[in-house]
């Protein structure tokens, strides 16, 4: 079983970006879409700037220079957000290139969050496709809709939520240690936390059908488009909804 429904949910909340992303309109875009989510104002993260607009003033800011790049830069916002809010029922780190359904932090806590596990409000393809085989096979004998374990791979770590726990585990595990110290230190922190989090026995959860869509066209790594969730609803669902569905 997981947690019960928390009525009063206490969040910390982040989203790392970097110029380029805050000149482009992307983060402008993920931020309203945030904002009408139910996650307004957040503290922004920015790698590799020593100022930003004055549009961006109504924010708490993290400013980081010269830029320590994507891995690291993620793994400081979690570290801060938690330090400066050791207490919270859910840590939540988005990227700066998504948008998500309507009422999704409501939902979030109305739904029973997972023993030993964390969140990834982004579903991608392959995961989508695993469940459908499931499915189809008589493997999944579960809900529709909802959280669901991924084939932890780490595809993604557009929006990430933690509960207490899992924050600190992450914080702590050995693994994002270590990583630092290997060829891979810049680059796929969604394949570092998923590795960080299975050698400490907890698992990735999924969502059917995905919160959130990547909007993003190239990763600030250089990394090619990656394959965007099929099951999105767009952001006008009211994720609510979901809720009605699995009461029928």
């Amino acid at each position: 079983m997981g947690e019960p429904t928390i009525t009063q949910m206490s969040w910390v909340y982040g989203v790392t970006t970097v110029p380029a992303r805050i000149e482009n309109g992307l983060l402008e875009r993920t931020l309203i879409s945030l904002r009408e989510t139910g996650f307004a104002n957040p503290r922004l993260f920015v790698d590799g700037a020593e100022s930003v607009p004055g549009w961006l003033d109504e924010y708490a800011i993290t400013l980081r220079h010269p830029t320590i790049r994507t891995p690291a830069h993620w793994t400081l916002a979690l570290w801060e957000l938690y330090l400066r809010d050791p207490t919270m029922d859910r840590y939540a780190i988005f990227q700066d290139d998504l948008v998500c359904v309507k009422n999704m932090k409501r939902y979030l806590e109305r739904v029973p969050y997972p023993e030993k596990g964390y969140l990834n409000l982004n579903t991608f393809p392959e995961n989508e496709y695993a469940r459908l085989n499931r499915h189809a096979e008589g493997q999944h004998p579960v809900k529709p809709d909802g959280f669901y374990p991924s084939n932890q791979r780490g595809r993604m770590a557009v929006a990430l939520v933690f509960s207490n726990e899992a924050c600190k585990t992450l914080l702590c595990a050995p693994h994002m240690v270590e990583r630092v110290q290997s060829k891979r230190r810049h680059i796929c922190i969604d394949g570092g936390v998923v590795t960080a989090m299975k050698k400490q026995g907890w698992q990735e959860f999924v969502h059917e059908p995905s919160l959130t869509w990547h909007t993003g066209d190239e990763s600030t790594m250089g990394h090619k488009r990656q394959p965007a969730a099929q099951t999105f609803p767009g952001e006008d669902f009211d994720a609510l909804t979901l809720l009605k569905r699995g009461e029928a």
